[in-house]
């Protein structure tokens, strides 16, 4: 008889988030951010009955949660820039005195890489919230509710390679959504 005892069979996030303390800031945080929505969407009706929805400070409030997640979707998406100066060569070869760049580089990345889950999450649940907001107010058949629409089709993507990405099962795809994310998301800032 094999006395010996049978690993302990791991969970689906254990296998799909390996380390500890990032899995549980990432179920931390995914709890915030839906305790977020799930306020928003109790709290919201009972918001517009005591505003008028034309009001401006009704627009104003819905606006003002895009132009915060936007705020965080560019924080998580400084991952990007600074991954790839980690890979350009010549950066280990600027110095000014005893000063190297790319040591200042790696240390903004280890910040960079943990936080940028967690403002994504957060971002994603203004952005929930934001879109509820507008459709509260009444769909309108125009560029900025379509542009609007598209952006967080493209964004659901996103988070699903997102979560591929642990695995490095996405095949790049969730740099791809996240390049055209960015690029629908200021289209829809820019011209609403």
């Amino acid at each position: 008889m094999n006395s010996a005892k049978s690993p302990a069979k791991k969970s689906w996030l254990q296998t799909l988030i390996k380390n500890k303390n990032e899995r549980k800031k990432v179920i931390f945080i995914f709890t915030i951010s839906f305790l977020l929505v799930v306020a928003g969407l109790i709290y919201i009706p009972i918001y517009k009955h005591s505003l008028p929805l034309d009001s401006k400070i009704y627009e104003g409030n819905f606006k003002e949660l895009g132009s915060i997640a936007r705020i965080g979707f560019f924080a998580a998406l400084a991952i990007y820039p600074i991954f790839l100066l980690l890979k350009w060569k010549p950066l280990s070869h600027i110095k000014k005195g005893n000063f190297e760049l790319k040591p200042l580089i790696q240390f903004l990345a280890k910040y960079v890489r943990q936080w940028h889950v967690p403002i994504a999450l957060i971002s994603t649940a203004m952005i929930i919230l934001h879109g509820y907001m507008a459709l509260i107010k009444g769909f309108q058949a125009n560029f900025t509710y379509f542009s609007g629409i598209i952006t967080m089709a493209v964004l659901a993507c996103l988070l699903v390679m997102g979560v591929k990405r642990y695995k490095r099962t996405d095949k790049k795809w969730h740099l791809k959504f996240a390049i055209s994310f960015l690029v629908l998301f200021m289209i829809h800032a820019t011209f609403s």
